[in-house]
């Protein structure tokens, strides 16, 4: 049992390293890790799901989702959705292979003592590989 503890908290701590937790007030959340989007003719599709660690999340929705550079215009699509994550799928259109970062803003609401609105952004990094 020791060990399943001990390689449980080792997953976490690996996947949190990766993406530490924003946090406003009682709210916390993290962005899954995201290393690599496979290009296939003009588009990439990736998953990317957001946790909540803490906190009570309320009408937590994606905001925006933008891209540097530029040139890999990003659309997002909310694939799943409750109180403690959101999962969604990235597309981006016309783009090159190369390194990116994307950056996600969430808003919403949470509960510390009243409920109180929320506006939070995150980064992640995403390697584009071409394969046509």
């Amino acid at each position: 049992m020791k060990r399943i503890l001990l390689v449980l908290s080792g997953i976490f701590c690996f996947l949190t390293s990766f993406s530490p937790a924003a946090t406003e007030g009682d709210v916390a959340w993290i962005v899954s890790p995201m290393t690599k989007a496979i290009v296939e003719g003009d588009k990439a599709d990736f998953e990317v799901t957001i946790y909540k660690t803490y906190g009570e999340f309320r009408e937590l929705d994606v905001k925006s989702v933008s891209s540097d550079p530029e040139n890999f215009p990003v659309s997002e699509k909310v694939t799943d959705n409750d109180y403690n994550m959101i999962k969604y799928q990235v597309t981006g259109e016309g783009k090159k292979a190369g390194n990116y970062t994307i950056t996600i803003t969430i808003s919403g609401k949470y509960n510390n003592n009243g409920i109180k609105n929320f506006n939070q952004s995150k980064t992640v990094k995403v390697a584009v590989v071409r394969i046509d």
